[in-house]
């Protein structure tokens, strides 16, 4: 990634080579992306200095939320809410995080071919698996995202953005289910499209 990387570290001074910063309120100008990995009792705070910041985009890759019961679902989306209200967005918690070719951005913790086909994913072990795949047949990707709990940013809405994606000629979706009325709502995505992509449903 040639733009500013930023590591957050309560007592770090480096981290591979880049400066390290205490908190998101002490970096030199706020970030366009935000990756959160800390205890899932620190993610609120630190979502709330992303929200004071600015930051337009966060992934937060943390587990620990609405996956465990009804009031860590309560407690994503007051985050997700809060950062929405501050004018950014949110993919998870509890993912695995994304990837961009063209944006060379890569916060997956692997590697990622590139080439034309978008992968979204309800499952960060499916997303490697296909990364796997992928590398065995020589066949790349535009975009990775793995979507979690998708608190925030929900299916529909990827996928509007996929085929709106012009690096994208094929999307592959994995998902393991729906929320009420998203089946509809990707259905009809479809139909108003003058010349939908292919998705691919798993």
């Amino acid at each position: 990634f040639p733009g500013g990387l930023y590591p957050i570290h309560p007592t770090a001074i480096e981290i591979l080579g880049h400066k390290a910063y205490r908190s998101l309120r002490e970096l030199p100008t706020p970030p366009e992306l935000a990756v959160i990995l800390v205890r899932p009792d620190l993610v609120p705070g630190a979502l709330t200095d992303c929200a004071e910041l600015r930051v337009p985009a966060v992934v937060v890759i943390t587990a620990g939320f609405g996956e465990t019961g009804e009031e860590g679902k309560r407690l994503e989306q007051s985050m997700a809410r809060q950062l929405r209200e501050a004018g950014g967005r949110m993919i998870g918690p509890n993912c695995a995080g994304l990837f961009s070719a063209t944006g060379r951005v890569n916060v997956l913790g692997w590697g990622v071919p590139a080439g034309p086909i978008a992968v979204l994913s309800q499952s960060g072990n499916m997303a490697l698996t296909f990364v796997q795949l992928a590398r065995e047949k020589g066949l790349g990707m535009s975009k990775l995202i793995t979507v979690g709990n998708a608190a925030d940013l929900r299916i529909p809405e990827y996928l509007e953005y996929l085929q709106a994606d012009p690096d994208t000629r094929v999307i592959v979706a994995y998902l393991e289910g729906f929320e009420a009325g998203e089946g509809r709502a990707i259905w009809e995505l479809m139909r108003r499209l003058p010349n939908p992509k292919p998705v691919v449903v798993l």
